[in-house]
């Protein structure tokens, strides 16, 4: 009769822990997608990530996302609001310079609340799987007609070719 009692009060003890939830551990977001995207016509690499939102955040909340630069120097910083009902973030870089395939390049998105209380960190890598000098110095094409771009013909290419020549190895 003691080993029921006692199993009964284990049992008890397990489910009344498995109530609780611990604050840090609620997932809010959840990674969906991490790419480059290489824009040949743009002559433009970036960062792509998604992530979904799992479990509404608190109102006023906003993401914060840090991207290695490949350029070297400090990270490339993005944020946004989180609206009420939204169902994923998106977080596109500003244009890069330096990606270099097979390197692996880190990111993190930080969910913050209203007042400024980190509620989750997602954190992961994206390894290119090309290289940038595959893009072509300035971009192919300009303006809402696609006119030729006459900077491929100009000093511009050849110093966006001598920027690339710069990039950390």
């Amino acid at each position: 009769m003691r080993f029921l009692t006692s199993f009964a009060v284990l049992c008890a003890t397990l489910v009344t822990l498995a109530a609780c939830t611990d604050e840090n551990r609620i997932s809010y977001l959840d990674l969906q997608g991490r790419v480059f995207i290489f824009n040949p016509r743009l002559a433009t690499a970036t960062y792509v990530v998604t992530l979904a939102v799992r479990k509404a955040p608190p109102a006023g909340s906003k993401a914060v996302a840090t991207f290695d630069n490949p350029a070297g120097g400090e990270p490339l910083r993005s944020e946004q609001k989180v609206r009420d009902g939204q169902a994923r973030i998106d977080f596109e870089s500003e244009p890069l310079q330096c990606v270099r395939k097979g390197r692996t390049y880190h990111f993190s998105v930080t969910l913050f609340d209203a007042a400024g209380k980190e509620l989750q960190t997602v954190k992961s890598e994206i390894t290119s799987t090309l290289d940038q000098s595959i893009l072509p110095p300035a971009p192919l094409v300009i303006g809402p007609a696609y006119e030729k771009n006459p900077a491929l013909e100009e000093t511009t290419a050849k110093d966006a070719l001598r920027q690339r020549q710069k990039c950390p190895a």
